[in-house]
């Protein structure tokens, strides 16, 4: 069935969108921003559901169920918002005294890990929320020793017969896959550029990641080398978001032109192309959701000023045979499921 995205509903920020992300059941959208915002949004009515204003900018979000999303927060705060049709209750926790700027919760729901700069801590659910494990600095050679330690992402992997084990980007240093019982690295990745931003395949055995310079890099996470890289013009030099789609048979990614590209993960044959209505509307930040009902949902976070932000959110619609020579036509792509 040919398909092609589409631009739908635009949800408008009061700050700058630092995080987006749509609930386990694909009907709300929330989105976080520098002003310390998180808004809920219904995807159907377009009506906001609950807004959320922190004494602190929100770095970051992840949906736990589809009534609880946790936050980061810059004063290393995070905190968990629970709510249903006419509640809403808010608790938190000091995580870290700098920045919290990755969150990444475990299958089981029973522990997560958070990052902020050279930090990443677990947390493991023994009534309320405690501190379980915290890795140690990763392993360094004689170019990375001199650069500082900073996370950019973390993911969990399956759990292995030695325990639970955690993905850990850093700017510098590589990919680590750390045993959290016992704080041993099981494996590295040796990566040539630094490390703006990554994504997990959703069979945890690709790595996305997002480089600089040049685009995309996809890694065999288990041989750790890289097996496709995706070229595009990036525009600047800036960190673009990257995200397996479509149960990890597409890729997705953004560059400072504002575009978003849409990549086949195992040919790297480009796909789609969402352009945004200005070329200086710099996509941050990508949510994706599965299917709902008979179509699936992309939503960007981009900056269009220093004072508006927005969230566009993108549809699928069917091409029917009429349509398809004319976009054939005018070199507008399409895709199929």
């Amino acid at each position: 069935m040919p398909l092609r995205y589409v631009a739908g509903q635009k949800l408008l920020s009061e700050g700058l969108i630092s995080a987006v992300a749509f609930n386990p059941s694909g009907d709300v959208v929330a989105y976080a921003s520098l002003s310390g915002e998180v808004k809920l949004w219904d995807i159907e009515s377009s009506v906001p559901l609950f807004v959320v204003r922190a004494k602190s900018p929100i770095l970051c979000l992840a949906w736990s169920s589809s009534f609880n999303i946790m936050c980061g927060l810059e004063n290393g705060t995070v905190a968990s918002i629970s709510y249903d049709e006419s509640e809403l209750s808010i608790s938190g926790f000091a995580a870290h005294e700098g920045p919290l700027e990755s969150i990444a919760l475990a299958n089981d729901s029973i522990e997560f890990a958070t990052a902020s700069h050279e930090e990443v801590r677990v947390w493991r659910a023994r009534g309320s929320w405690h501190l379980h494990s915290e890795l140690t600095d990763p392993p360094t050679n004689g170019q990375s020793a001199r650069s500082p330690v900073i996370v950019t992402s973390i993911a969990w992997l399956n759990r292995s017969k030695e325990g639970a084990c955690l993905l850990v980007l850093y700017m510098y240093h590589g990919v680590i896959i750390w045993n959290v019982e016992t704080r041993e690295v099981l494996r590295a990745i040796a990566i040539s550029t630094p490390i703006a931003a990554a994504h997990l395949s959703p069979d945890k055995r690709s790595l996305a990641i997002s480089n600089l310079y040049s685009g995309f890099d996809v890694y065999n996470v288990e041989k750790s080398v890289p097996f496709l890289t995706l070229q595009h013009v990036m525009g600047q030099s800036v960190a673009t978001p990257v995200l397996f789609v479509h149960n990890g048979r597409a890729i997705l990614g953004g560059n400072a032109l504002g575009q978003v590209n849409l990549w086949d993960s195992t040919t790297g044959r480009h796909l789609h192309l969402l352009s945004h209505i200005s070329k200086y509307d710099i996509p941050r930040r990508f949510a994706y959701d599965d299917k709902i009902g008979d179509r699936f949902l992309i939503a960007t976070g981009a900056v269009e000023s220093l004072a508006l932000s927005y969230i566009q959110l993108w549809h699928t619609e069917e091409i029917c045979a009429c349509k398809r020579v004319a976009l054939w036509w005018s070199s507008q792509l399409i895709f199929a499921l």
